[in-house]
C-alpha cells in the first residue's frame, strides 16, 4: 500500500503540472477593440496560483517588469497610461499561472486594440518606445519608418474614414521580445537578408475581429518572408509563421479563408506589398508609390482560380506589432508539398515543390522546397532536346502518339494548367514571372509549381507575387 501511494504522488506531481499547462487562463473581458480604459480579469486553471504578467511584449516569466498577483487578478489596461507598455494604440497582456514558482498553464497573450486612438498614439516617425531603434539612423543598414502619416489622416478625403477603415477588416496582433526584432546581432527585422531556423523566433499570434467573433491565439515562431524586400532600404518586411508543437501547438487550425479552403495550417505568410509602396516605391518600374493598388498579386492569384486551376488565398489585415500598427498586410498560403496534398490529394512526401531561389544575394535558380529536382530536371531535358518530334510533345504528357496512356512515360505537363498560367501571365503583363526583365529576361523568378510523383498529373503552376502587372 505505501508503494502504491508512493507512485501516485510520483504520478501526480508529473501529470497535474503538465495537464495544468494544456489548461489555457480566463480573461474576461477577452481580446477585442475598445474606445476606453478597462479593467481584466485574468484567472488560472488551478488553485493558489499567482498570476504573472507583463504589458510590454516580454515573456513575463522572464521580465524584470513582469507583475505577479493571486488569482483572480486584476489588471488595468490603459492605453495612455504609459508607465508599462509603449505609446501604442494596443496594450498587450501576456500571462501565465504559476503555482510555486513553476507555470501552471501556458502562456496566453490577449492584445487591447483602442481605434480612435489609434492617430493620437502613433505620432510620426516617433519611436514607441526605447527598445525600438531610432527612426533618425539605421541598424544594419536597415531604415525603420514609425506612425501614421499626417497628410493622410488630417487629409479631408480621408480623417472622417479612419476609424471605420481600422475595424472594417479584422486585425493580427503580433507580440514578442523587441530584441528578437531589433537587437544588432540577432533581431530577424535588421537581419532581414537572413534565411533559415536559425533566424526563426518565438511569438505569440492573434486574430482579433472587429464583430466580436471567435479569432485565435496562438504561439508560434516567425521568420523575415520574402526575396528582393529583404534590403534595409525597405521598411516593411513581410513575416512566415511556423505552428510547432515545441511552442505550443503542432497546427494552427482555424478557417483562415472561411469555406474557401482549408482550416488546418502548418504556417501561413503575412505579406506586404513591396513594389509600388510607400516603403520601398524607389525601388519600383514606372512609379513609386503613387501606383500601389495592394490588389496586382491577389488579382492575379484570384484569376487563377477564377480558371477553376489551383491557387494561394489570401484575406487582408491590420498588423500590430507589440501593440504599435504596422500597416496592411494579407495572409497567403505557401504552395509547398503540404498545401498540395491538402488540397490536391495525397501526402505530403508525394510532392515535389519547385520554386526559384530569389531574393538580394540570391542565385535565381531552381531549387527543391520540398522533395527532389529529379522530375522537373527530367522534363527539363526532353524540352532541351526540342519537340520536333510530335512523339515528345505526347510523352511528356504520359501519352503514346495516338493519344492513348502510356503507364511507361510519367507525365510532366498538364496542359491545360500550363496553358491558363501562361494566359494569366500574358493577361495581366508579368514581366517579372516565369521569367524576369530586372534579369535580363534570361533567369526564372515568381513561380511555384507541384508535382506528385506517386501519382503524376503533371506539374501545377501557381501564379506567385504578381506586383509587376496591371500597368499601363
Amino acid at each position: 500500500m505505501k508503494k502504491l501511494f508512493l507512485n501516485l504522488l510520483f504520478f501526480s506531481c508529473i501529470i497535474s503540472p503538465l495537464y495544468a499547462q494544456s489548461q489555457k487562463l480566463t480573461f474576461a473581458p477577452p481580446r477585442g477593440f475598445f474606445d476606453a480604459a478597462l479593467d481584466v480579469i485574468i484567472t488560472a486553471p488551478v488553485d493558489n496560483a499567482m498570476i504573472k504578467y507583463t504589458l510590454n511584449g516580454e515573456d513575463p516569466l522572464t521580465s524584470k517588469t513582469a507583475v505577479s498577483k493571486p488569482s483572480p487578478a486584476t489588471v488595468r489596461v490603459d492605453p495612455n497610461d504609459l508607465s508599462s507598455h509603449d505609446n501604442a494604440p494596443g496594450v498587450c497582456v501576456r500571462a501565465i499561472a504559476v503555482v510555486n514558482n513553476q507555470p501552471a498553464s501556458n502562456m496566453v497573450t490577449h492584445t487591447y486594440l483602442f481605434p480612435t486612438l489609434i492617430t493620437q498614439l502613433s505620432p510620426d516617425n516617433s519611436r514607441p518606445g526605447p527598445k525600438w531603434p531610432s527612426p533618425s539612423s539605421s541598424v544594419n543598414g536597415q531604415q525603420m519608418n514609425y506612425g501614421m502619416d499626417p497628410e493622410v489622416y488630417n487629409n479631408a478625403r480621408y480623417r472622417d474614414k479612419m476609424l471605420k477603415a481600422m475595424t472594417d477588416i479584422p486585425s493580427m496582433s503580433m507580440v514578442m521580445d523587441l530584441d528578437d526584432l531589433f537587437d544588432q546581432a540577432s533581431g530577424i527585422f535588421v537581419n532581414a537578408v537572413e534565411r533559415g531556423e536559425e533566424w526563426e523566433r518565438p511569438c505569440s499570434l492573434e486574430l482579433i475581429n472587429p464583430d466580436g467573433s471567435d479569432g485565435f491565439h496562438i504561439n508560434c515562431g516567425v521568420r523575415i518572408r520574402g526575396g528582393y524586400s529583404r534590403v534595409g532600404g525597405n521598411r516593411k518586411h513581410a513575416f512566415r509563421y511556423f505552428f510547432k508543437a515545441e511552442y505550443g501547438e503542432a497546427k494552427l487550425i482555424h478557417p483562415l479563408f472561411e469555406d474557401e479552403g482549408v482550416d488546418e495550417f502548418d504556417k501561413i505568410d503575412l505579406a506586404a506589398s513591396q513594389n509600388y509602396s510607400w516603403a520601398y516605391g524607389a525601388g519600383s518600374k514606372d512609379g513609386g508609390a503613387e501606383r500601389n493598388t495592394f490588389l496586382r498579386d491577389m488579382f492575379s492569384r484570384d484569376l487563377q482560380r477564377d480558371m477553376d486551376q489551383p491557387y494561394t488565398r489570401s484575406r487582408f489585415y491590420h498588423l500590430y506589432i507589440n501593440g504599435t500598427y504596422w500597416g496592411l498586410f494579407y495572409t497567403q498560403e505557401r504552395s509547398e508539398a503540404a498545401f498540395a496534398a491538402s488540397y490536391l490529394g495525397g501526402n505530403d512526401e508525394d510532392y515535389d515543390a519547385i520554386k526559384v531561389d530569389a531574393g538580394y544575394g540570391r542565385p535565381y535558380i531552381i531549387e527543391a522546397a520540398n522533395g527532389t529536382l529529379d522530375a522537373w530536371n527530367a522534363l527539363w531535358e526532353i524540352a532541351r532536346n526540342g519537340f520536333d518530334d510530335e512523339a515528345k510533345f505526347y510523352q511528356i504528357q504520359g501519352l503514346n502518339p495516338d493519344g492513348s496512356v502510356n503507364p511507361a512515360y510519367p507525365k510532366y505537363v498538364n496542359l491545360d494548367n500550363l496553358i491558363d498560367y501562361m494566359i494569366n501571365s500574358y493577361f495581366v503583363g508579368d514581366f517579372d514571372a516565369p521569367i524576369s526583365e530586372f534579369l535580363g529576361n534570361t533567369s526564372p523568378n515568381n513561380f511555384w509549381a507541384t508535382y506528385n510523383h506517386a501519382l503524376p498529373n503533371g506539374f501545377i503552376f501557381y501564379r506567385h507575387d504578381a506586383e509587376h502587372t496591371l500597368l499601363m
